[in-house]
């Protein structure tokens, strides 16, 4: 093995180990279980997305997956063509937002059925076995930029430096901090909107919008 393969190697190890030591643990990623569904459903919907369009006429039968947000740090890859390492990309993703979902196998693990609650009705779902894991994902090459490494900081109201994605260095109580934007979910005074898991759609006390709170 030449001199140069050792160092590209090397230097490889050393890019994947700081990616994955630099990984955030934002919760969203969904992990999905293969299930069995009692509800006996046969249902008819038409779905429509700003990308894709109208698919109208879609059929709906048992439930086949159950997902739950999860976080991810990825302890090795490798892309098994090139048998070169992959490192990992700062790629996170709103939720709802676009995901790639991946065949995954772990480790048997006994998870009880669990009653749960859908448009379509209360039941019992069964025999949990994990299937998919959904990662974030962005249409086009990722987005990088070098422009900044400071961190967020400043006096205010001059904010200014780095945060993960997702956040925005924003004046505060307590100085500068990265803030996570509020999840909109309507216009006052109708807050009907969807909500993730554990938060409520309410009227924002500083905008005209409704925004996602948590309950507690």
């Amino acid at each position: 093995m030449s001199r140069a393969t050792l160092v590209a190697g090397f230097i490889a190890g050393a890019l994947f180990s700081t990616a994955v030591g630099a990984q955030t643990t934002v919760t969203d990623h969904l992990k999905c279980y293969k299930i069995k569904d009692s509800l006996k459903l046969a249902a008819l919907v038409d779905l429509n997305s700003p990308q894709f369009g109208l698919e109208a006429g879609c059929k709906v039968s048992a439930a086949k997956l159950f997902c739950v947000p999860v976080t991810k740090a990825v302890r090795e890859a490798v892309n098994k063509a090139t048998k070169q390492p992959i490192v990992p990309q700062p790629v996170s993703g709103p939720d709802p937002g676009d995901r790639l979902c991946y065949r995954v196998k772990c480790p048997n693990s006994v998870i009880p059925d669990q009653l749960v609650t859908d448009q379509f009705g209360t039941r019992t779902v069964q025999k949990f076995k994990a299937f998919m894991l959904c990662t974030p994902a962005v249409k086009g090459a990722a987005v990088t930029t070098t422009t900044t490494t400071l961190p967020c900081a400043g006096p205010g109201p001059a904010c200014n430096g780095s945060c993960p994605a997702g956040q925005s260095c924003e004046l505060t109580r307590g100085g500068c901090a990265c803030v996570t934007p509020p999840v909109l979910c309507g216009t006052k005074p109708a807050c009907g909107g969807t909500c993730p898991s554990g938060t409520t759609c309410t009227p924002s006390p500083e905008t005209n919008d409704c925004i996602c709170t948590s309950a507690f």
